[in-house]
């Protein structure tokens, strides 16, 4: 299973911006293959499309359009309550602080989905179980982050 985070699912909404094509492309794969993202990257789309500034904001129905999109296309993997406070008191417990937690739940969720690989623009750290490849892209590039036992 391919996990796809929030940022891959903007810059694939965005027509301005220049790695539309190729997270369009990630998607694509991602649906053939059995995707899945974390249910908070629903609330996290809506959340960065409606606040861009202008002229860049999507309308708020539009950006409902994309989540309804994504959360046909891809399986939606929650965390129970439980799960969310193991991941908490692990980041706390590593010392890390801040909004890089939204990571941490991104990787967790793509655990509990048994994930091979996450797409993603952003990147932080995981742990040592995962591989991590780069891909230049026109404006930054899009990281793969896969299990190291598997590479599909």
């Amino acid at each position: 299973m391919i996990f796809v985070d929030t940022s891959v699912v903007i810059a694939a909404s965005l027509p301005y911006d220049p790695r539309q094509a190729p997270c369009i492309k990630r998607l694509a794969t991602a649906d053939a293959r059995g995707g899945a993202c974390a249910a908070h990257t629903l609330s996290e789309i809506f959340a960065v499309l409606t606040r861009l500034p202008l002229p860049y904001r999507v309308p708020t129905e539009a950006a409902l359009q994309i989540v309804r999109h994504t959360s046909k296309r891809l399986s939606v993997i929650t965390l129970t309550s439980a799960e969310h406070m193991t991941t908490i008191e692990r980041f706390v417990s590593e010392g890390l602080t801040g909004a890089t937690i939204y990571d941490v739940l991104i990787l967790s969720c793509a655990r509990k989905a048994n994930a091979t690989r996450i797409y993603t623009l952003t990147f932080a750290s995981p742990e040592s179980d995962y591989n991590v490849t780069q891909h230049p892209l026109p404006s930054g590039a899009i990281f793969i982050v896969s299990r190291q036992h598997s590479y599909n």
